[in-house]
């Protein structure tokens, strides 16, 4: 920060002072060349930290950061922050859409259902897609492999 500051007053100092010599110039056929070499004092003021600091630059080397730990560890890691926010997304998610969710991703030709949870505390389904023989023996196999029963929940169709 030193290093700015104090180029930076020092092209100030220098402009003040290019101008002022400038001013003193008589007015004969070398202003012009007395000018460019005023000029080109202020380029080298402007260009003197890149002059300055490019030794320092020159001997610098980048390198890559080579990982104190295996590849195998990132994934590991990874599929830990995956499944926390799975966690956390199963918690604020209600249960209508995860239940909705996982029946979709186990039956993808479940069609068109709507799941709303009663005041009893069960779950009730409706199939709409009557088109499917068995789509509702599929839905409760899946439904009792991931945990529900009878008392839980109730899927609804043919209008029962």
């Amino acid at each position: 920060m030193e290093f700015i500051q104090g180029w930076v007053r020092g092209l100030v100092a220098l402009v003040v002072l290019v101008g002022f010599v400038e001013l003193m110039l008589p007015q004969d056929g070398f202003k012009p060349y007395v000018r460019m070499i005023l000029g080109l004092l202020v380029v080298l003021a402007l260009i003197r930290p890149i002059i300055y600091k490019l030794p320092e630059w020159q001997h610098m080397e980048l390198t890559l950061a080579k990982p104190d730990y295996p590849v195998e560890d990132l994934m590991t890691l990874g599929e830990n922050i995956r499944r926390r926010g799975a966690a956390a997304a199963s918690r604020l998610m209600p249960v209508e859409r995860q239940l909705e969710e996982e029946l979709r991703r186990r039956i993808p030709d479940i069609g068109e259902l709507h799941i709303r949870s009663g005041d009893d505390g069960r779950c009730r389904i409706w199939l709409l897609s009557q088109e499917k023989s068995g789509l509702r023996e599929s839905v409760w196999r899946e439904l009792k492999s991931m945990g529900w029963n009878e008392q839980k929940i109730e899927v609804i169709t043919d209008g029962r």
